[in-house]
């Protein structure tokens, strides 16, 4: 997954939720991009239900839809 295909999905207007899909299968929905910070290399989330957030490698996502 490049950084810039998430980033720009990340700014997109009017924002739309993204699915993510790591290699170990698991699959992740971001709902607002208030609720991720993309890094260089990572890319933390937050749950809208409870503030522990999760950092994910950027290596390690297989698929955003």
């Amino acid at each position: 997954m490049t950084r810039r295909i998430l980033q720009a999905m990340l700014r997109q207007s009017p924002f739309v939720p993204i699915e993510i899909t790591l290699s170990s299968r698991e699959k992740l929905i971001v709902a607002s991009p208030e609720l991720a910070a993309l890094g260089r290399t990572k890319l933390l989330l937050v749950s809208p239900d409870n503030d522990s957030p999760l950092t994910l490698v950027l290596d390690d996502i297989v698929f955003v839809e």
